[in-house]
């Protein structure tokens, strides 16, 4: 599958000195001034909706960030935009870059998770997680980002930082074809059965550690567009925002889409509203979106055939041969 990824870059820039203790001359501050360049988000959302996001920075003294490094937090906001070129922090807050060491910085976006959801740093520092469940409904569904940049100082880059967030989650895409170009299929449910919503995000693998909750099942309804011809070339994609899906990426197991559909030809019904089941496997990660073509099969078929008979059936008659007439 392609790997769909974001670009969307937080761009922090700083001119000189540190923070708390160590900021003794206050007129060298150098602030973190954070921002975004225009770039595209995912599905429906495009960067003119990318107002926010949450990060975090974690000075080190260390050569290099690693799991065993116990950072201390010194950025911690929410940055706000209205027109993605200046980003402003939600309480007004600013902060600075230490006069030494390095700093590692997490992100994610949307800036507020949902209640139930949390940010974890350990006491013992390392990466941090991040709990997730997805939304239940399908057109409430977030595309939850994240982004992290390690051991950075004020001289990097020109002194600015730039935070490139990914998709975390797995964006799922149905399309719906027919086996036959004479027909028309209606459809009017899919069932998405047996899926994990619940699970940690660890940044330092970019993968996911899904609970073991029970399992839910989502439901597209289709009550308008919901006939179609089908055929090769014929394929009814479902992007809608209650039909296109963000997930939680895990492996699949027991997992099936029940699709409810009737099918008719010539005005005659040759499938009467059922449903139809197809089971799917492997595994789902972190940025990656699936399409799945469900092909209906328009019914039962009527299989003529023939059989050539050489053997004649033999039928005996008489005629008489009379001479020619005078």
């Amino acid at each position: 599958m392609k790997k769909v990824l974001l670009a969307i870059a937080a761009v922090a820039t700083i001119t000189s000195c540190s923070q708390n203790e160590e900021f003794e001359n206050l007129g060298q501050k150098a602030e973190i001034k954070m921002g975004t360049t225009a770039v595209t988000r995912a599905t429906v959302m495009t960067t003119s909706k990318f107002l926010n996001f949450k990060a975090f920075g974690y000075y080190f003294t260390e050569g290099s960030y690693t799991a065993e490094v116990k950072g201390t937090k010194i950025l911690d906001g929410i940055f706000n935009s209205v027109d993605q070129t200046t980003w402003t922090e939600k309480s007004g807050e600013k902060f600075y870059w230490p006069s030494d060491g390095k700093v590692t910085f997490f992100g994610y976006s949307p800036s507020e998770l949902p209640e139930s959801n949390s940010y974890s740093y350990s006491e013992a520092g390392g990466y941090p997680t991040v709990s997730y469940t997805v939304n239940n409904t399908i057109a409430d569904q977030v595309d939850f980002l994240v982004a992290q940049l390690a051991n950075q100082t004020k001289d990097s880059n020109a002194g600015k930082v730039s935070l490139s967030f990914k998709h975390a989650l797995t964006q799922i895409v149905f399309k719906l074809k027919g086996d036959d170009k004479n027909v028309t299929y209606k459809v009017t449910n899919i069932a998405f059965n047996n899926l994990k919503t619940t699970g940690s995000y660890d940044y330092k693998t970019n993968s996911w550690t899904p609970s073991s909750t029970p399992a839910f099942s989502y439901s597209i309804t289709l009550t308008e567009n919901n006939s179609f011809v089908g055929g090769d070339d014929a394929a009814k994609t479902l992007e809608d925002a209650n039909q296109l899906m963000i997930l939680m990426p895990q492996e699949l197991n027991d997992v099936t889409v029940d699709v409810t559909f009737s099918a008719e030809k010539n005005g005659v019904e040759i499938f009467p509203s059922g449903v139809k089941t197809a089971t799917l496997s492997g595994t789902w990660f972190a940025g990656d979106k699936y399409v799945y073509t469900l092909v209906l099969k328009a019914g039962d078929e009527i299989v003529v055939s023939g059989e050539f008979e050489d053997n004649w059936t033999p039928k005996t008659g008489d005629a008489n041969v009379e001479n020619d007439k005078k």
